[in-house]
């Protein structure tokens, strides 16, 4: 049995010649009809994945929660990532990994897709891959303080929690995720004036006075991408390149 195939490069026909009690009744007559059929049904189809479903924007503005963790690889997911298209990728979509630290031991790590292709074009100099933000469902199974004792020197950038536990859960991630995370520019404080009033409220003092460029890995979510606004940022400096929920 014959087929019928699309064309190759189709074409929206919004106009068909109408079946008449006169017209032939002929294979020729509907081969024509559902040639034009398939070909408009192609051309839509096609129309659809370029401008909505292959994009950040289109797989952004979708919430799903769908278990990937035996749907795909890690490699699977990041490759679809770095491709640009997202396919099958949406917010909310998430996977399991296995991380071992000397703070936490071995434990496991369920990986959301919060956003995609958040930082395009972010930073003092531009980010131009793609990439996916993911944050963790669940704080570390271990405990961290910012420093061990009550100060706020040299910033977020000072701090024991930059300096020291981000860079043990970023090994761990990288190897668990097979070296895809991709390392990025992100503004950082790297000063606290003790001194003059805070935005936090009346009666605060202190605010961050000054901020970096800093390449980035993993980092601790701002106000604003968690509450989706300031709450208790002492000045604009905390908030930083990270302004968007």
């Amino acid at each position: 049995m014959a087929n019928i195939t699309a064309a190759e490069h189709p074409k929206l026909v919004l106009e068909m010649t109408a079946m008449e009690r006169t017209t032939p009744a002929h294979y020729d007559e509907w081969n024509v009809r559902h040639q034009q059929l398939l070909d408009n049904d192609k051309y839509l189809n096609e129309q659809f994945i370029n401008v909505f479903s292959d994009s950040a924007a289109a797989h952004n503005s979708i919430y799903r929660g769908k278990n990937l963790t035996n749907v795909y690889t890690v490699d699977e997911i990041c490759q679809r990532i770095s491709a640009g298209t997202f396919k099958d990728l949406y917010v909310g979509d998430y996977f399991d990994i296995s991380i071992t630290t000397g703070l936490g031991g071995t434990e496991t790590v369920r990986c959301i897709l919060a956003g995609f292709d958040v930082f395009w074009n972010n930073g003092d100099t531009a980010f131009t891959k793609h990439h996916a933000v993911i944050v963790p469902k669940d704080c570390f199974k271990t405990k961290s303080v910012m420093n061990d004792t009550n100060v706020t020197t040299g910033g977020y950038v000072g701090s024991k929690m930059y300096k020291t536990v981000l860079p043990v859960y970023a090994a761990a991630l990288q190897t668990a995720l097979n070296n895809h995370i991709l390392s990025h520019r992100e503004l950082l404080t790297t000063a606290v004036s003790t001194t003059g009033n805070s935005n936090a409220g009346a009666s605060i003092t202190g605010y961050a006075s000054n901020w970096e460029w800093k390449d980035c890995l993993v980092k601790l979510m701002s106000e604003i991408q968690v509450y989706g606004s300031t709450v208790l940022s002492s000045s604009f400096y905390d908030t930083g390149c990270d302004n968007r929920k």
